[in-house]
């Protein structure tokens, strides 16, 4: 049935704030090696939001060539010509125990069945561009379709002093 979504929800252009355009789509198998380039050139404020994301090649490529839509759903946002990634949205549908207990560290409440999670890095570059709200919004409309009444996402930030990883409240639109 999800595997439809990918019918469905065709690759969308966009303008950026800076008047550059980007294509919003599904991750795709063929996208193997332009997703490790893209998670390798994340800064480290990036790439701390995925944390638990493979990085090595082999299971990056094992990841594409086994997409499976009926867990979580992988965004993508592309330069025009698809020759780069320039930002990743993962849209859990539904989610485990261990992101509960994330939701619930900082205060908050995953309605199983109701609510979805997402996870989002991009290209420093694209920082306030606009690019992570369209991903967002076109992760959400996903959501809502799949009958998710919200859409959650939190994130963390270094501590300039420690280092260390601080929660940050949850937002949800839905």
């Amino acid at each position: 049935m999800l595997k439809n979504y990918y019918r469905v929800l065709e690759p969308e252009m966009m303008t950026l704030c800076n008047g550059e355009k980007a294509v919003l789509r599904f991750l795709r198998p063929s996208d193997a090696s332009r997703l490790y380039t893209f998670l390798h050139s994340l800064s480290f404020r990036s790439r701390r939001h995925l944390t638990a994301h493979p990085m090595d090649m082999k299971q990056i490529t094992a990841l594409c060539d086994t997409l499976d839509p009926s867990t979580l759903l992988r965004f993508v946002a592309t330069t025009p010509d698809n020759a780069q990634l320039i930002a990743y949205l993962i849209l859990h549908i539904d989610t485990d125990q261990a992101n509960l207990k994330k939701f619930k560290a900082v205060g908050g409440e995953f309605l199983p069945g109701a609510d979805c999670a997402v996870a989002i890095a991009l290209v420093d570059k694209y920082r306030r561009s606009g690019v992570l709200e369209g991903l967002f919004n076109k992760a959400a409309a996903v959501g809502q379709m799949l009958g998710r009444s919200r859409t959650l996402y939190w994130h963390t930030y270094a501590s300039s002093i420690s280092g260390q990883l601080e929660p940050q409240p949850i937002n949800a639109i839905g």
